[in-house]
């Protein structure tokens, strides 16, 4: 970590003192380098790193296109821990022996992501559940990760924007921080569903309390389309509606509920043939200031209405400016 935040700070510096017409040219190009030598480190750690890595990547038009390009490598990266090492997690987490516990549970993962991976199981009564279970010390890694890392994203971003790192920063740290705490996401997971439980097109897995704790969580097991799947599905009326229950997740939560799912990763979706998306992963949720949500809806009013001459003014309504402070138009 400390080598990649050195080499992408002494190539700032000396961003900084060259001049000449290939000036912005040799800029990307460093930009690139240490973007990949991101992605290769990010690429083998577990945490705060990859989980801030997977963030960047999936912000489309906020970083250079050859460096989003190269930081979407981080979607498909996530080592998985031998399951004997789960097992045991899942048993102190729990208090009892995995065959005391479940009839059945998978050695190999469903899914790995940066704080913990799925296995799929089944209870003694029958019923089938994910069992999400957080990665060994994992909390110690993301507390040791965040100093550095932290490093290494500024320097990043000062290659990239003149703006203040810090606010942003800041969130990050605490959506991280936040997702450490099962028990909190299954809070969060019932909430979403007590909203959307008159949404016929938005499934949410039901929580499993006896079977969970701050580092076990075992919910219902929902089955869909991948993402991969979905999209290269040949109904195109299909894809629509998936669309659809998308957006209509999003907006409900921004502008009508005030609360957001906040990581747009499309691994945390499943799409089903009769039209249904599946959500998954609730650890990253933003409550939404009403403010906030007013501000957006004039935007989107400006223009759903036509009425484009009005968009500066809703614009600043979200206090968004110029670099140099002046106002958009």
């Amino acid at each position: 970590m400390g080598r990649v935040g050195g080499s992408m700070i002494g190539n700032r510096a000396a961003a900084i003192l060259r001049s000449g017409p290939t000036q912005e040219a040799k800029k990307l190009e460093n930009l690139i380098r240490n973007a990949t030598r991101v992605v290769e480190t990010l690429g083998e750690m577990r945490g705060a790193a990859m989980k801030i890595g997977q963030m960047l990547s999936l912000q489309e038009g906020f970083l250079p296109p050859e460096v989003h390009r190269i930081l979407q490598a981080l979607q498909a990266k996530a080592p998985q821990v031998p399951s004997e090492v789960m097992r045991y997690e899942v048993e102190g987490a729990l208090g009892g022996t995995i065959e005391d516990l479940f009839l059945e549970f998978d050695s190999e993962a469903h899914a790995a992501a940066s704080i913990g991976q799925v296995h799929r199981a089944r209870l003694h009564d029958g019923r089938r559940v994910a069992v999400k279970v957080q990665y060994p010390l994992i909390r110690e890694v993301v507390t040791a990760d965040l100093a550095n890392l932290k490093i290494l994203m500024k320097s990043l971003f000062s290659m990239v924007f003149d703006t203040d790192f810090e606010p942003l920063w800041v969130e990050m740290r605490d959506r991280l921080l936040e997702e450490l705490d099962y028990e909190h996401e299954a809070n969060v997971l019932q909430r979403f569903r007590n909203l959307h439980r008159d949404v016929a097109e938005i499934v949410i897995p039901e929580v499993i309390d006896e079977f969970s704790s701050n580092r076990v969580l075992t919910m219902a097991f929902e089955e869909g389309l991948t993402p991969d799947e979905a999209c290269s599905h040949s109904s195109e009326v299909l894809r629509d509606r998936w669309g659809a229950a998308l957006l209509e997740f999003q907006l409900r939560g921004l502008l009508e509920h005030r609360l957001l799912h906040a990581d747009p990763n499309l691994a945390n979706f499943a799409f089903r043939t009769d039209g249904k998306v599946v959500v998954f992963d609730f650890g990253s949720v933003k409550e939404v200031p009403r403010d906030l949500a007013r501000a957006y809806a004039r935007i989107l009013l400006t223009g759903l209405e036509d009425r484009w001459e009005a968009t500066p003014e809703a614009l600043a309504g979200l206090g968004l400016t110029r670099a140099d402070g002046s106002p958009l138009d």
